[in-house]
């Protein structure tokens, strides 16, 4: 794999959150590979609130130490 030249290293790599394998790429552009929304869950009893987050989310349900939340993502999944 060849060195991307002229680009900063990318922040990930500069945090140290994230684990590198011993090849991956350092230097880059970053790009966000999902986007995650959160919507309180208006519902009451589990499963309602799992359909309620299906229905109207698209999105999982967790019932939390933030209280009743919809979790849903938006990936990448194609480049052009």
């Amino acid at each position: 794999m060849k060195i991307v030249k002229g680009f900063p290293q990318c922040l990930e790599t500069i945090s140290g959150k994230t684990i590198w394998n011993s090849g991956d790429p350092l230097y880059g552009i970053d790009v966000p590979v999902w986007k995650q929304s959160a919507y309180t869950a208006d519902c009451t009893e589990d499963k309602e609130c799992e359909e309620y987050c299906l229905n109207n989310y698209n999105a999982g349900f967790v019932n939390g130490k933030n209280g009743k939340m919809c979790y849903s993502y938006k990936v990448i999944n194609q480049y052009h």
